[in-house]
């Protein structure tokens, strides 16, 4: 099976700006990454099927566990809620 990648924006619900920082896990893999200044996140070495995924920051409430699929370079956007 080919490796797929996701990639996506981790923004402020409020506001659209970009959160870095952010820390973002797949559950199943126990992957982790943060989002860069941008908001920009990227996990690589997925294969092609569905995840959950897991955003947290210190500023913001935890996400709800969002279901993705990923089929090669997938894009995913995440927004987080200010405590």
């Amino acid at each position: 099976a080919t490796a797929g990648t996701l990639t996506g924006r981790v923004q402020d619900i409020e506001t659209g700006n970009p959160i870095s920082d952010a820390i973002i896990r797949v559950v199943e893999t126990n992957q982790m990454t943060a989002s860069d200044k941008k908001g920009i996140y990227q996990i690589t070495g997925l294969a092609d099927g569905t995840y959950h995924l897991a955003a947290t920051h210190v500023a913001y409430d935890p996400s709800d566990t969002l279901a993705v699929t990923v089929a090669g370079e997938t894009v995913h956007d995440l927004t987080l809620t200010p405590m």
